[in-house]
């Protein structure tokens, strides 16, 4: 994909078509392999014995059917564009539309959209949301869940000790200790994870925007 930075809000969305005449299909497959180990580990006592099981892992293929389209406009002019999985069907001699969606700060784009004029049908990309937003991501939600862990005890522990004169002594000291332990830890997740789930909130209505903007360019495209 190309270099194109993420928007901050949708001013900043750059979208723009290129049309022509198709004069080549081709088709490929595309297979992506994951694997995930699970499992695995035991104890083994010296006296009373145990196991130990070795870990599984699982492999999975997917397959996806990728097209390029080569495209000649009207100035003579030929470009390509590959789509994975389009809901498009395409031959040679098809007029078409490609939308692309990008930043207007480096007047590039992602594909987008696929527009057959021939037949009426279109086609989005939705997943063109997703590459131009900058989404905060599982492990900085991990991190911060792991951060308000290790600063909420801390909190407590120093409210506690100066609070300490109205905790008394005994077992409810112990008690009012767990408890301002338990509020800082609650805290602290409260103020670590709200500006992380604020941008995550508008990360998601900026790609819902995206999305939309996209489906109207293709629209009139289509209707043109």
């Amino acid at each position: 994909m190309a270099n194109i930075p993420p928007l901050k809000t949708i001013d900043d969305l750059y979208i723009f078509t290129r049309g022509g005449t198709v004069i080549d299909v081709q088709k490929g497959m595309k297979i992506t392999t994951t694997s995930t180990t699970s499992g695995g580990g035991g104890y083994v006592h010296p006296t009373y014995g145990g196991s130990i099981s070795a870990p599984s892992t699982t492999t999975t293929h997917t397959s996806h059917e990728v097209t390029t389209l080569f495209i000649r406009d009207v100035d003579g002019d030929e470009f390509n564009a590959e789509f994975t999985d389009s809901c498009v069907p395409v031959r040679t001699g098809n007029r078409v539309s490609v939308v692309f969606a990008g930043n207007k700060s480096v007047k590039q784009g992602y594909r987008a959209a696929l527009v057959n004029h021939d037949t009426g049908k279109q086609g989005v990309i939705t997943e063109v949301g997703g590459w131009l937003v900058d989404r905060p991501s599982g492990g900085e939600g991990c991190g911060l869940f792991l951060l308000a862990l290790m600063l909420g005890p801390v909190a407590g522990f120093l409210l506690s000790f100066l609070l300490s004169p109205l905790l008394g002594g005994g077992e409810d000291a112990l008690l009012k200790f767990m408890l301002i332990c338990t509020i800082a830890t609650i805290a602290a997740l409260f103020l670590l994870f709200r500006p992380y789930m604020r941008r995550a909130g508008i990360a998601g209505n900026l790609k819902t925007a995206i999305v939309q903007r996209v489906r109207e360019e293709a629209r009139r495209v289509g209707n043109t």
